[in-house]
């Protein structure tokens, strides 16, 4: 599946952009249970390529959705997150 990952420095900051995060979780944390259940969930990438790509990865304006991301992580019982 192809997402348009195109979104104006606004959208940012908008719940559908921040959720990718969630839902590349979510994707994994179903493969997860089925191969390895209970064992933790290791976020190994959070940068460029994270749920299909970061226009804004370079500028400042990306600190707001790292930082989101590592709360949504959290409270989703993320053991690691590595960032490249």
């Amino acid at each position: 599946m192809v997402r348009d990952v195109t979104t104006s420095p606004e959208d940012a900051f908008s719940e559908s952009w921040l959720s990718r995060a969630n839902a590349a979780q979510n994707h994994y944390r179903i493969v997860r249970d089925r191969f390895a259940p209970g064992k933790p969930i290791w976020i190994t990438e959070t940068a460029q390529t994270a749920c299909s790509g970061d226009p804004w990865s370079a500028p400042f304006l990306d600190t707001f959705r790292y930082r989101d991301q590592l709360g949504r992580f959290a409270r989703n019982d993320v053991s690691i997150v590595f960032h490249n």
